[in-house]
């Protein structure tokens, strides 16, 4: 215990202020830039990253829901002097997984005043499996991570930051539909006048759609829905194509779903990582704003990812492993404070976390569903797509097909 607080003792006197989130940054970075994919691959259900980075170098519509947003974005990582085209459009989903790493080290920091929980959780958050491998690829669930970790932050501020939490939020609705969900956190404003601002602002942030019909009134070779009249755009930016998988499956296809998820929140944090969590969210709940909000995110995202019968639909867990960091530091201080005693949890440099050996490739192998529903660390095959969507439960992996 006497060693413990010299440490934190250590980091408090010795990185004051933006120091230790800018070396978390830095270091995911690295960690990032050694696993990066070399150019474009399906790995980790990367299998929209063709259409995505053709799209945004073409001046192309992708598939819906759009994702304007991302398309700005990657286009500007695209002018970068290095590397392939699909290598630069890749550094946007590292930079961005590393951002939203940084936001949860000042989460954990506004809330515990302990910069080296802050660091650890910023670690965990950042290092765990389901976040390095977006990290790594073209797709937009790293960019939507930073944008559910920015908001979340933004709306715990007082007073509230009205212009950068409604851009924000009409941002993140530009990137990723699902966004949507977080609208209790940004329009819980404390009168009037703020509530309008946010509009405002979230309206300001939503022009990034009019880049869709921008873009495909010019021809391009990827135009989804030509979205160049009101019936078009609709179908392209709400998703319609996608609609009948809510609420598809069966009842015991919803159980394995259950049980797969559990699984994988398991292999992110481990058995009593995910004890802890789940004490720190529900059992030493507060009342608070933080933690209100980071509830209903956990139990909002969990919700959509298990109903929604897609075979990519474990990546919506992301922000819900965002949720569980938080709840863990929560946990540990709760424990710690009434107790009297310190709860150790699992380093994030354990062996179950892949480590980068060269500048070669190695990207993390993500957890896939074995018949028993339960989560492995392996590479396997992609499921057949003839298989009913009413019985499958997540998809095992992302296609094994790399550069």
């Amino acid at each position: 215990m006497e060693s413990l607080n010299s440490i934190l003792f250590f980091y408090e006197m010795k990185f004051p202020g933006r120091l230790p989130p800018l070396l978390l940054t830095v270091g995911l970075l690295t960690v990032y830039g050694l696993t990066l994919a070399p150019g474009l691959t399906w790995a980790h259900r990367g299998a929209d990253g063709g259409d995505l980075i053709a799209a945004a170098a073409t001046g192309g519509v992708p598939h819906p829901t759009g994702y304007p947003t991302y398309l700005l974005l990657a286009r500007l990582f695209q002018f970068l002097p290095v590397g392939t085209l699909a290598f630069r459009t890749n550094l946007l989903s590292a930079l961005a997984a590393a951002l939203a790493a940084a936001l949860v080290y000042g989460l954990v920091k506004r809330a515990s005043q302990n910069t080296l929980a802050a660091v650890l959780s910023g670690l965990a958050f950042g290092l765990s499996p389901l976040l390095w491998s977006q990290a790594v690829i073209t797709e937009v669930y790293a960019l939507h991570a930073f944008f559910v970790a920015l908001i979340l932050y933004l709306s715990l501020r007082e007073p509230g930051p009205d212009p950068a939490l409604g851009l924000s939020f009409g941002l993140a609705m530009g990137n990723h539909v699902t966004s949507i969900f977080l609208l209790p956190l940004v329009f819980a404003a404390p009168n009037r006048s703020s509530l309008l601002r946010r509009l405002a602002w979230t309206g300001a942030g939503l022009l990034t759609y009019l880049a869709l019909p921008l873009r495909a009134l010019t021809n391009p070779p990827v135009n989804w829905g030509n979205p160049v009249t009101l019936k078009n755009f609709l179908w392209l930016a709400t998703g319609q194509l996608y609609r009948d998988e809510l609420l598809a499956l069966t009842r015991s296809a919803l159980a394995a779903r259950l049980q797969s998820a559990a699984a994988l929140l398991r292999d992110q944090f481990g058995l009593a990582g995910l004890a802890l969590s789940l004490l720190g969210l529900i059992f030493y709940f507060r009342r608070s704003r933080l933690h209100r909000n980071t509830i209903w995110i956990a139990a909002v995202f969990f919700v959509f990812a298990t109903v929604y019968s897609t075979d990519d639909s474990y990546l919506y867990l992301l922000p819900l492993v965002l949720s569980f960091v938080r709840g863990k530091n929560r946990c540990r201080r709760a424990i710690k404070r009434w107790r009297g005693c310190s709860v150790s949890s699992r380093s994030p440099t354990s062996s179950r976390w892949p480590r980068p050996t060269s500048r070669a490739w190695t990207p993390p192998t993500m957890p896939a569903p074995n018949s028993s529903g339960k989560w492995s660390w392996r590479k396997c095959q992609p499921t057949p797509s003839s298989s009913p969507k009413a019985t499958r439960p997540f998809s095992p992996c992302g296609i094994s097909i790399t550069p």
